[in-house]
């Protein structure tokens, strides 16, 4: 899967063979490093785990790059901290003038948050509320009394917040429809760098995914090229 696996002729006769070599040796001797991501509004670092490509020798000679993928662990972002993060940027390709870009269109990024660092965030925002993860169900629980039973929730986004709707009420082994009266508990989203926004979530075993996608990303060659030195 490593990038080696595509042919090395002639990188220096276009931009995108010389971001692919960049790439390449970024991926040699970046695996299981952490850096740091500039112009995400906050100090984002992330260890990274892979860095793919599925482009072929003939989308190189035209200047595309294919489907760029890079899979991250341990991201910190501002008070977030996500377990996995996948990054996946489509399209791939060099615009040669007015200067060498590459551009990417469109962008999706994926963010894995344990039920740990849920449970916490929903803490901080909504004190009195307790939320848990119980045979493959996401519920919350009032703080207070968390014995007394747990409301069923369904996690739903929207532009700028997390809500998380009732979908049943458990009391012991009983399970009841949640009523029509039920509060929607609703966590506000930090605004995300560089025009992404959340499409997307679903809850597994392992947590809370993430989606969020953008239109477009667009980085001079020279500006990306000393990024991956």
């Amino acid at each position: 899967m490593w990038l080696d696996s595509l042919p090395a002729s002639s990188p220096n006769l276009n931009p995108a063979g010389a971001l692919l070599t960049r790439l390449r040796a970024a991926a040699r001797r970046g695996v299981a490093r952490r850096f740091t991501v500039p112009g995400t509004g906050g100090a984002l670092s992330v260890r990274l785990e892979s860095l793919t490509t599925d482009a072929d020798a003939a989308q190189l000679a035209v200047g595309q790059l294919g489907t760029l993928r890079a899979v991250g662990t341990e991201m910190r972002w501002r008070d977030v901290v996500a377990q996995r993060v996948e990054l996946s940027c489509s399209n791939v390709h060099v615009r040669p003038s007015p200067r060498p870009t590459a551009v990417a269109a469109p962008v999706t990024v994926e963010v894995l948050l344990t039920h740990d660092v849920v449970r916490a965030w929903i803490a901080a925002a909504r004190p009195s509320v307790q939320y848990d993860m119980t045979r493959g169900q996401a519920q919350l629980r009032w703080s207070a009394h968390p014995r007394w039973g747990a409301v069923e929730i369904v996690p739903e986004v929207t532009a700028r917040e997390l809500i998380l709707r009732p979908a049943g009420i458990r009391v012991g082994p009983a399970r009841f429809t949640s009523p029509r009266w039920a509060p929607i508990v609703r966590v506000k989203l930090a605004r995300l760098p560089r025009g992404l926004v959340v499409r997307d979530v679903s809850v597994g075993d392992q947590g809370i995914t993430v989606r969020a996608t953008a239109d477009e990303w667009s980085a001079s060659i020279p500006t990306l090229l000393d990024l991956l030195s």
